[in-house]
C-alpha cells in the first residue's frame, strides 16, 4: 500500500511540475513578466494558432531601455525551444516585418506567426487591444523580435509598450 501512495505522490508532483513548466512564457529566462494580459489558443488535430500577451516586469523594461537589443542577444535561448526548429537572432523593429505585405513577398519571407494577430475571430476586446498594441510596436523602432526557423513562431518584446507576445500559427 505504501508503494501505491508513493507512486501517486510522485505522479502528482510530476504532473504539477509539467503543468507549471508548460505555463511558463516561452521567453528567455532574462525576460521577466508580471502577468498574462490576454491569451487565446485554437487548435486542430495537428495544427494550431495561439496568441499570448504578457506585461513585462519593471526590471526587464529597465534592462531593455538601457541595453537595447544587446540585453536580448547576450541572454539565453527561449524556454521550450525545439532544437529542430530553433529561434533565430533578435532583430529590432521594424526589421523585415511589414504586416500589410506579410505573405505576399518572396518565398521564405512570410512570418506565419504574425497570422495569429488576426488569424481567427475573437470577441475578446482585451485580446484585440493587445494585438493592436503589438501590431503598432512592430512598425516602429524600439521593439524586438525573434522567429523560429520555420517562421511559425514569433516572440515580440516591446519595452515602450511594456508588453511581450508569443504568437504561433501552424
Amino acid at each position: 500500500m505504501r508503494f501505491l501512495y508513493l507512486c501517486v505522490a510522485v505522479a502528482a508532483v510530476s504532473t504539477a511540475s509539467a503543468i507549471a513548466s508548460f505555463m511558463l512564457p516561452p521567453f528567455p529566462r532574462t525576460i521577466d513578466v508580471d502577468a498574462i494580459i490576454a491569451s487565446d489558443e485554437q487548435g486542430g488535430l495537428t495544427e494550431g494558432c495561439g496568441a499570448f500577451y504578457y506585461r513585462l516586469s519593471a526590471d526587464t523594461i529597465g534592462h531593455l531601455n538601457e541595453d537595447g537589443i544587446a540585453f536580448l542577444q547576450r541572454g539565453p535561448k527561449p524556454r521550450r525551444e525545439d532544437l529542430g526548429n530553433p529561434y533565430g537572432a533578435w532583430i529590432e523593429t521594424p526589421g523585415e516585418i511589414n504586416r500589410h505585405t506579410n505573405g505576399s513577398g518572396p518565398v521564405g519571407s512570410t512570418i506565419y506567426g504574425l497570422y495569429a494577430l488576426s488569424g481567427y475571430d475573437s470577441s475578446d476586446e482585451k485580446l484585440k487591444k493587445e494585438a493592436n498594441k503589438i501590431s503598432e510596436a512592430l512598425e516602429m523602432p524600439g521593439s524586438y523580435y525573434t522567429t523560429t526557423a520555420n517562421r511559425e513562431g514569433i516572440i515580440i518584446v516591446s519595452p515602450k509598450r511594456g508588453t511581450a507576445a508569443y504568437l504561433y500559427f501552424g
